[in-house]
């Protein structure tokens, strides 16, 4: 059974909430993840998630957020092959 990316990603920051991260910590994956999730569509699954995907993805983003706001963006994108995906 495929799992959506949005619930994967609604169920990894419960987890880094768990683990004690902090409040801004949370709020950088979460903002980061979730517009990765638009990007994706609705019914985008982890396994849909690819490097090439990830690469358009920031992309899309070149001009339109702050360069710190990419930069947090594209490492949290960039770690997501760590994490076991696809990707």
């Amino acid at each position: 059974m495929a799992i959506l990316f949005s619930s994967a990603v609604d169920g990894f920051l419960l987890s880094l909430a768990a683990e004690g991260k902090s409040k801004h910590t949370v709020s950088d994956y979460r903002n980061s993840l979730r517009r990765l999730s638009r990007f994706l569509g609705p019914k985008a699954t982890v396994a849909d998630v690819t490097t090439d995907l990830a690469r358009e993805f920031l992309a899309s983003l070149d001009g339109t957020l702050a360069p710190k706001t990419l930069e947090i963006t594209a490492t949290i994108v960039g770690g997501l092959g760590s994490a076991g995906g696809a990707y």
